[in-house]
């Protein structure tokens, strides 16, 4: 049997389902949808959605169905739209990376209230202060809550079976993050699977005495049974990639329509390979231009607790480094995989597809600041022990665009490289051998008496032994810019000369160069 949109508008409650797509439906009968959730084990279509509900869904079937679906061991389309991100009123505010919570100012405090690790059962309730302000007196909250639930249209109380205990009040110091673990299983039971805020008051009470009270809310959602196991994986599959002591990846980001600028060309893509083995990373990244032809090659390495800027000789790693900047500000934490934009938030997953060992889980992300969606698609592939083999972050057509294509953003390939090999490659980077120049072409680029050009006046007068060790630092003494952090080495192995390259900038802007005999004399600095 085929699955045909039309069947959704038979006048039928439950209809048999196979997952089969028909890519031929219009875009009219597309908005016509009138599916409020899908069950994939139960086969069968329950109706009842607000019309903009309606069209928001069917951009996700739509794109959710360009992946075949025949083999599909769960699919399920929820109300989680309207839900999450329907800002309503002003306690629905939805902020970035799925904290859907409302902050609130007073006396110098602002406060914000996240759900974290929902179940039916409880979640992690956190109140962070960030106010910079001068603050004067005091804040509290105790342990009692509310809980209201997300109808289609609005938000409703959900009535607990016993009224939760107040519990110990909490001061809620400046600058600082509170935590409750919070459980209604007593007072509530387990919750149904769907959208919810969880509401907590707070009271502030000024130098005086008088107290106000403010109710903050915290959105969270509670996956149906069979959808959590999926969710779950996938967050362990990447955290646990993440966490390994070496791994090597490919990542791939895609440009916005038109590409973007690097150095002397516009990308269309760029690849940024990591060899990660314990504190040390190296990356090798290529920007593809518009023609398909690489325009960028350059990477960096954090290596026994220095970084580099580096180039090759040739097409990879392995072909020898051509030109080296040492980067203060390079560590580990620049290579970390948070940059490759593949977590996942609870608050934000609406659908779940899963095919085998590849699940795709379908996310809607608002931004406050400008009331835009994102509506995005990631799939995860892992092995059969859970292991992360490859992720993609897709953009998929909002309601407006449901005639658009699906927009691969990232992607994220997990090679099959032993810690051994990992380590080889890192070890492989000579970063300690300078770069060539010639002091000849130098002298004659910079004679005495030029602009900028200083020949004489120096720190370093009295011999001493230099080496790519503390030839920097060396070269630092005659340094005079208010801030450096990236240094380039070149050596004239004929002349015997250093020349040190000081700047700043992850690009390397040369602010001053600086010319050393091989006993460390300076005989050059050049401004720019």
């Amino acid at each position: 049997m085929e699955f045909n949109i039309s069947d959704l508008l038979d006048g039928l409650e439950d209809v048999e389902l196979d997952m089969t797509p028909d890519t031929g439906a219009s875009a009219r009968r597309i908005k016509e949808l009138t599916m409020k959730k899908i069950h994939s084990e139960k086969k069968q279509y329950r109706r009842g959605l607000s019309t903009i509900s309606k069209i928001m869904i069917a951009a996700a079937v739509i794109a959710a169905l360009a992946i075949p679906v025949a083999a599909a061991t769960s699919l399920h389309f929820t109300d989680w739209l309207d839900g999450l991100f329907d800002p309503g009123e002003n306690y629905d505010t939805d902020l970035t990376l799925g904290s859907a919570s409302k902050n609130w100012e007073v006396s110098g405090y602002v406060m914000e209230l996240k759900a974290e690790n929902a179940t039916d059962k409880g979640l992690t309730l956190t109140c962070t202060e960030w106010g910079n302000g001068e603050k004067t007196g005091t804040l509290t909250a105790d342990e009692g809550f509310s809980l209201d639930k997300w109808n289609g249209s609005d938000y409703t109380a959900v009535k607990p079976k016993t009224e939760p205990a107040a519990g110990q009040s909490k001061t809620i110091a400046p600058m600082s993050t509170t935590t409750w673990q919070v459980s209604w299983a007593d007072s509530y039971g387990a919750l149904d699977s769907g959208s919810y805020r969880i509401g907590k008051t707070f009271t502030y009470t000024d130098g005086a005495g008088k107290s106000q009270e403010v109710e903050l809310y915290a959105k969270f959602r509670v996956f149906a049974e069979d959808m959590a196991p999926y969710v779950t994986k996938c967050k362990d599959a990447l955290e646990g990639l993440r966490n390994q002591d070496s791994y090597h990846v490919t990542h791939t980001r895609y440009a916005e329509e038109g590409g973007h600028q690097i150095d002397a060309g516009v990308y269309q893509y760029y690849t940024s390979t990591y060899w990660k083995n314990g504190d040390d990373f190296l990356e090798e990244r290529r920007y593809v231009g518009m023609d398909g032809k690489l325009i960028v090659h350059k990477g960096s390495l954090f290596r026994d607790g220095k970084g580099y800027g580096l180039t090759w000789n040739g097409d990879n790693v392995l072909s020898g480094v051509a030109t080296m900047k040492q980067i203060d500000w390079l560590d580990e934490t620049n290579l970390d995989m948070m940059a490759m934009g593949m977590e996942i938030w609870d608050a934000q997953v609406g659908e779940v597809y899963a095919e085998g060992n590849t699940i795709s889980l379908l996310e809607a992300v608002y931004y406050e600041w400008n009331d835009q969606t994102d509506w995005l698609k990631k799939t995860y592939t892992m092995d059969d022990q859970g292991n992360l083999i490859s992720a993609q972050e897709a953009k998929i057509p909002s309601p407006e665009e449901y005639d658009q294509e699906e927009k691969v953003d990232y992607t994220l390939e997990v090679h099959d490289t032993s810690a051994a090999e990992i380590a080889k490659v890192i070890a492989a980077q000579n970063v300690d051998k300078p770069s060539s120049f010639s002091w000849a072409e130098e002298q004659a680029k910079y004679p005495a008496g030029s602009e900028n050009v200083k020949t004489e006046g120096f720190a370093n007068t009295a011999a001493q032994t230099v080496s790519m060790g503390n030839v920097v630092s060396i070269a630092q003494k005659e340094c005079t810019l208010e801030w450096q952090n990236t240094a380039v080495v070149f050596y004239d192995e004929g002349a015997k000369v250093w020349k040190v390259e000081l700047g700043f900038s992850q690009d390397h802007t040369v602010c001053q160069t600086v010319y050393l005999s091989s006993e460390g004399i300076t005989l050059l600095v050049v401004s720019k």
